[in-house]
């Protein structure tokens, strides 16, 4: 991109109204947190339905071992993205005091970045495909690698209407490039590409995507001066390490259980894994697109950043606990109904996946709220510790199959959780105490949820009833049980949220 002058942020096309002032109050701020969370959540929810559809005919056009080539493949760049990102957004979106200048130089080390990141992914084909025992994997990465440049320049120009929070245009570009390539996936599919098609389809939507970030962004790549953006690039650093440490041991499964026990195993897990931590993944990264320039205008005042952190750690958990909960109780009828009985051994591992999910549910938290306080080197600390724990361990587990592998997530992974959730509610001066008594109701309505499932699918056991009419009842009950549980335990939360909403929406 040539060299030009670039209008601030604030005046990028689309955003001069969505951009509070310095001195934005309190009551505007929750305006412009519920406005982003609700443009971000809508066009997610439209993308959503048609990337879950394509989702779900890929899982009957192709088959097990096409998904484990995916799933590698994934694994493998997933690591060089985040290394090539480099924390760059995080950056730019947390320190708000970066000039223009500083943000264009900052896009220009993402373009080098993303140059070198295709270089290593290509590199990395044969002895991936060597490590990992997948022949694939040396035509696949290349290719794929192209994608991961692409993501690690788009980082600049998301990050730059983020901090604009300009949610509301930032959601309808994503929109389109997801309904763009769960179209162009299918298409694909189902003329025979086999695992190329999704490849090639997330290729050409990130292609599309950088035309238009950078078009509306007015973004433009300028050669960095390490001097004018050292203390960007050592925050970028620390995210850096923490991300790495964190993909590392997030994925440590993905490739142990490839290399012991092969990609069909692997595209079981694979599959196992995407639908326990669906309602997590999408619901999380909803409101964390959102967060990060909430926090960075409220860091210093720690009463109104408790005040966020406990709307989240409740919001998040009233949502997430049921449904995380609620996959794991039915997942061997919706294995069956939704994917197909060629899926049925994934549902083991869905099932023991399933407290790991709940647990998540409410633990990304910490780490986002480290960070927006410019504590990167705690939340570093935090991802290190997981990695020198989970990975020994999904490799002793896997001498008894994929199910230990996944019990590991289960048995281990609570007891990182409650110690990052400590040191992030210490550096705010919020209490441990605090957030239980906000969680409990949650809590309680979940297990008691799970209970009247579980009875359910006791009293309808056997092949006499028809497993879609199974799966059905048990939603049903399950969120009826969860509705009148909730409606007598947190009421007043309830009131609270709606007036909340009402007021500021």
């Amino acid at each position: 991109m040539p060299q030009s002058s670039v209008p601030s942020p604030s005046s990028a096309p689309g955003n001069e109204v969505e951009r509070p002032a310095a001195g934005t109050s309190s009551r505007d701020l929750d305006g412009h947190f519920i406005k982003g969370v609700a443009w971000t959540g809508v066009s997610r929810l439209a993308s959503q339905i048609v990337s879950w559809g394509s989702f779900l005919a890929l899982a009957r056009i192709l088959s097990p071992t096409d998904f484990g080539i995916i799933a590698a493949a994934t694994t493998v760049v997933g690591f060089v993205g985040l290394v090539a990102e480099f924390g760059l957004g995080t950056a730019i979106v947390a320190k708000a005091e970066l000039s223009d200048d500083e943000v264009m130089q900052l896009a220009g080390m993402a373009a080098l970045a993303g140059a070198a990141a295709w270089l290593v992914c290509a590199a990395l084909g044969w002895p991936a495909a060597q490590g990992m025992r997948i022949a694939e994997l040396t035509r696949v990465l290349p290719l794929v690698g192209v994608t991961i440049g692409l993501a690690t320049l788009n980082a600049v120009p998301i990050a730059v209407l983020r901090r604009s929070m300009g949610f509301r245009r930032l959601s309808q570009l994503e929109m389109a490039k997801v309904m763009f390539a769960a179209l162009m996936t299918v298409a694909l599919a189902l003329a025979g590409l086999g695992f190329w098609a999704p490849l090639l389809s997330e290729l050409l939507a990130s292609m599309i995507m950088t035309t238009l970030l950078f078009r509306e962004t007015k973004v433009r790549l300028r050669k960095p001066h390490w001097s004018a953006i050292a203390d960007a690039i050592r925050f970028s650093r620390e995210v850096l390490v923490s991300r790495a440490a964190w993909y590392a041991y997030s994925n440590a499964d993905f490739a142990v259980v490839s290399r012991r026990l092969g990609k069909s195993a692997l595209g079981d897990y694979s599959m196992a894994w995407t639908l326990i931590n669906l309602p997590t993944e999408k619901v999380a990264t909803l409101i964390f697109s959102v967060t990060p320039s909430i926090f960075a205008r409220v860091r210093h005042d720690l009463p109104e950043f408790r005040r966020y952190v406990l709307l989240l750690f409740e919001s998040m958990g009233m949502l997430l606990m049921p449904m995380s909960a609620g996959i794991g109780l039915v997942a061997a009828d919706a294995v069956t109904v939704v994917l197909g009985e060629k899926w049925r051994n994934a549902t083991v591992l869905i099932q023991a996946l399933a407290l790991f999910a709940v647990v998540k549910s409410v633990s990304p938290l910490s780490a986002q709220i480290l960070i927006s306080r410019g504590r990167a080197d705690a939340a570093r600390r935090q991802s290190l510790m997981g990695l020198a724990v989970l990975p020994l361990a999904f490799l002793f587990a896997s001498r008894y199959g994929a199910v230990a592998v996944a019990l590991v997530w289960t048995t281990l992974y609570p007891f990182l959780v409650a110690f990052q959730i400590h040191e992030a509610s210490r550096d705010i001066e919020l209490s441990l105490m605090t957030i239980a008594r906000r969680l409990w109701p949650i809590t309680f309505a979940t297990l008691l949820m799970s209970g009247a499932v579980y009875g359910v699918r006791l009293w309808l056991a056997g092949d006499a009833i028809a497993p879609a009419l199974r799966l059905a009842v048990c939603v049903a009950v399950g969120a009826a049980a969860y509705a009148g549980a909730i409606a007598v335990l947190a009421m007043d939360r309830l009131r609270a949220a709606l007036a909340f909403v009402r007021a500021r929406g």
